[in-house]
């Protein structure tokens, strides 16, 4: 952004990175049609065929779980971002990410390459269970031969059989994929060549477009950011307000609310005023003992200390946040 002679660049992502998060598995499920069966006109108020699992949900139960990890990890330590799909994570966060997300990895992998090893009998198992199940559905169609049952069988499973891709082919159907990106805004350069005058306004006309744009997604982005950090907030002091009225806070409270604050500071990278409160209060934790835990009086002003922080997270003003975010953007003055 251009103002009179001081180029001010909006640089959001000195604070952090984007982050895409990406996942691909073998569905290990195929369609069953009524035509499978030799049927027709199945009414479907009775009979629903849909799908049907070709390997047991528990074989794939290590991968799954691994992508589900890596997911949760990723989303409980990130702020969606307003391009696409990707999410947008603090520095402060990032070693932590990177740790999570690379066991969650390996862990993939490790599900991937136990289930390649155990494919083949998996899928004999199978083929012998349908094999039953086929062989149980036919004898119930009237007219049907042992014979006839035999080769119509035959055909269902060996349509079956072509579901299972081979190993070779398997194996391109996983994937695991974490990738991050620092990104800068465009950098418009003057052209003082009289000839491309022209081409500099067509130029600027594009770069104030694109940054009006940009600005608005930033500030919606950083809307949603301030959102997030207000529902943890929130939500952490409903706790220990319950546990209070309860007379059941305990160390294990205390314990927990440190672990909240550092999460909580680590992921404030738009400086918000509720850092400052939330510091307050865990210093005077810090000192806190067993035995002050049970006495009314502190109990009393750990809630007022607590009502305090509600108030100032619930009338938090974004504008000022923004501000204070803005603030910190790199200022040079144009040679």
């Amino acid at each position: 952004m251009t103002n009179n002679n001081k180029q001010v660049n909006l640089d959001l992502y000195k604070t952090g990175v984007v982050a895409d998060l990406t996942f691909s598995r073998w569905g290990a499920k195929t369609k069953l049609k009524e035509e499978d069966l030799g049927l027709k006109d199945v009414p479907e108020n009775l009979i629903h065929l849909g799908g049907k699992k070709l390997i047991p949900k528990d074989k794939l139960a290590k991968i799954d779980s691994a992508i589900s990890e890596a997911r949760v990890f990723v989303a409980h330590n990130s702020f969606l971002f307003p391009f696409g799909d990707a999410v947008f994570i603090p520095y402060a966060r990032l070693p932590k990410v990177v740790e999570k997300v690379k066991k969650c990895e390996k862990d993939f992998w490790d599900g991937v390459e136990e289930f390649y090893g155990e494919y083949g009998e998996i899928r004999e198992k199978m083929i012998v269970e349908y094999d039953k199940a086929f062989d149980k559905i036919l004898r119930q169609r009237t007219g049907m031969t042992a014979d006839l049952i035999s080769n119509e069988k035959q055909k269902l499973l060996d349509r079956l059989a072509e579901k299972y891709p081979p190993l070779s082919e398997l194996k391109k159907k996983f994937g695991f994929e974490f990738v991050l990106f620092e990104i800068k805004t465009p950098d418009f350069e003057s052209i003082s060549s009289e000839e491309a005058l022209d081409k500099v306004r067509i130029t600027r006309e594009i770069e104030d477009s694109y940054k009006k744009l940009i600005e608005k997604k930033l500030d919606q982005f950083l809307e949603g950011v301030v959102d997030k950090l207000k529902t943890m907030v929130l939500d952490m002091v409903e706790k220990l307000k319950y546990r209070i009225e309860k007379e059941t806070i305990s160390m294990a409270s205390v314990k927990s609310f440190r672990k909240f604050a550092d999460a909580f500071r680590s992921l404030d990278f738009v400086d918000t005023s509720i850092d400052q409160a939330i510091s307050q209060l865990e210093e005077k934790l810090d000192k806190v003992e067993k035995s002050d835990l049970n006495d009314e009086q502190f109990r009393d002003k750990l809630n007022t200390d607590l009502d305090s922080i509600k108030k100032l997270t619930e009338n938090i003003d974004f504008s000022k946040v923004l501000g204070r975010f803005k603030r910190k953007i790199r200022v040079e003055e144009v040679a």
